[in-house]
């Protein structure tokens, strides 16, 4: 477009007001929210409980690997929870809050994953 970059979030080919970075923010923040079920809006509004990665076995913030906990799971450090895949997709939450992680690498890692 005009030798200008954009992301095409949508992709659907098409630039739509919410991914032209040279609108003002309010203008791009009505036009996305104007596109979002309730459900995801709600969503953007709300944090996770606290998350480490790997998620611990025990305690209030205990997490399992397809039922199982990391120890058992034979995964790698930075997968999601089930509880963290449940938070994403089911509750719609996408402000989390990383408590700990085993080093930089895996919290990258995990972040990419989300």
């Amino acid at each position: 477009m005009d030798g200008l970059l954009f992301k095409n979030s949508s992709r659907g080919g098409v630039l739509l007001p919410y991914e032209d970075w040279r609108l003002d923010a309010d203008a791009r923040a009505a036009d996305l929210a104007s596109r979002l079920p309730i459900e995801a809006l709600a969503g953007l509004m709300l944090y996770s409980r606290h998350q480490s990665v790997p998620a611990p076995e025990g305690g209030p913030f205990a997490g399992t690997y397809a039922g199982r906990p990391f120890s058992d799971a034979a995964i790698a450090p930075h997968a999601l929870s089930d509880q963290q895949r449940t938070m994403l997709a089911d509750d719609q939450i996408r402000h989390v809050l990383l408590m700990q992680a085993t080093d930089a690498a895996t919290a990258a890692r995990w972040n990419n994953e989300l």
